[in-house]
């Protein structure tokens, strides 16, 4: 596993460092490696939140499997997201610059010297990753062309925030919502 920084837009329109990490099987590929990109859930907004900076990072994501995929033989490329981890606001649940930089991570993992990855790119997330993957979706094919997507698991995704927060007693973590 190797934690990169990578650069991508953000909220303003400038151009900003984000993170991730890129993991692969400990063997040599015959052929290189499919993807997953891994959109975590709510580790927290503030920089320090990173899962990349976390002891258990796709633990802390609530990735399931990780070691299966592994063991698969696949790639993971997990971004912390866009203020996670690097400079800036994290946009906590707006999707298009979230996934937009999640695609970044993606391109960069692909420019890295000693590795094979493969087209084949699979979207995985939970809770927050979830809303991810699926604006991932909606994203790709016109933020990200190159970055072709063979299929998407959204778990649990956050995806009706009204809904969330009329479900919720009144509280300071409901006004986030509301």
């Amino acid at each position: 596993a190797e934690r990169i920084l990578y650069t991508t837009t953000a909220l303003d329109g400038t151009i900003t460092a984000a993170s991730a990490l890129v993991i692969v099987p400990e063997s040599a590929p015959t052929d290189p490696w499919p993807v997953i990109l891994w959109a975590h859930g709510t580790t927290g907004i503030a920089r320090q939140c990173a899962p990349s900076n976390l002891a258990d990072p796709l633990g802390a994501g609530a990735m399931p499997a990780q070691q299966e995929a592994i063991d698969q033989g696949w790639a993971i490329v997990a971004p912390d997201y866009l203020g996670l981890g690097g400079e800036g606001p994290h946009p906590y649940l707006v999707g298009a610059p979230v996934a937009q930089s999640s695609l970044d991570a993606v391109r960069a993992a692909r420019q890295m010297n000693d590795l094979a990855l493969s087209e084949k790119t699979v979207v995985w997330g939970h809770s927050q990753g979830g809303a991810v993957a699926l604006w991932i979706g909606i994203e790709s094919a016109t933020y990200a062309p190159d970055v072709p997507l063979d299929g998407i698991v959204a778990m649990a995704p956050a995806s009706n925030l009204p809904a969330v927060a009329g479900a919720t007693e009144p509280s300071r973590i409901a006004q986030l919502f509301g």
